[in-house]
């Protein structure tokens, strides 16, 4: 009986260790505006810190086609020159559309409707203006 209750006390403390690890990022079926608010965010932050190989893994595949990661990097790397801080993320969903604001510690700086599309559950940005 003493080996029951070890066995379950073990397993109730795995599981707990389990699902209390860490924040998660929500996938899109679970949370759709989280799930595009992370996105966008992930997208943001490795662009003007100069990881700009994760922000170009963020584009659709017609972004992609449209110019390559040398030429987002060369981009990216001149934005760097004024490094920026997310500070908020909003977003609006629409049947698997959507467009994200994203404002930064610079007050002067933000970027509005920046859209974004589901592809294959995962958010994508088809926003292949290279903009700043």
């Amino acid at each position: 009986m003493a080996k029951r209750f070890v066995f379950a006390g073990v397993l109730s403390f795995a599981l707990l260790t389990v699902g209390c690890s860490g924040e998660s990022t929500p996938t899109a079926a679970e949370d759709p505006v989280g799930a595009l608010q992370s996105a966008a965010e992930e997208w943001a932050t490795s662009f003007y810190s100069g990881d700009a190989s994760d922000a170009y893994a963020l584009f659709i595949r017609e972004c992609q086609e449209k110019f390559s990661e040398e030429e987002f990097k060369a981009f990216s790397d001149v934005a760097q020159a004024t490094p920026r801080t997310v500070t908020e993320v909003t977003a609006e969903v629409d049947s698997g559309k959507g467009t994200v604001g994203i404002s930064f510690a610079e007050e002067t700086d933000f970027d509005t409707n920046m859209p974004w599309v589901l592809v294959d559950g995962d958010w994508k940005t088809s926003d292949c203006a290279m903009r700043e």
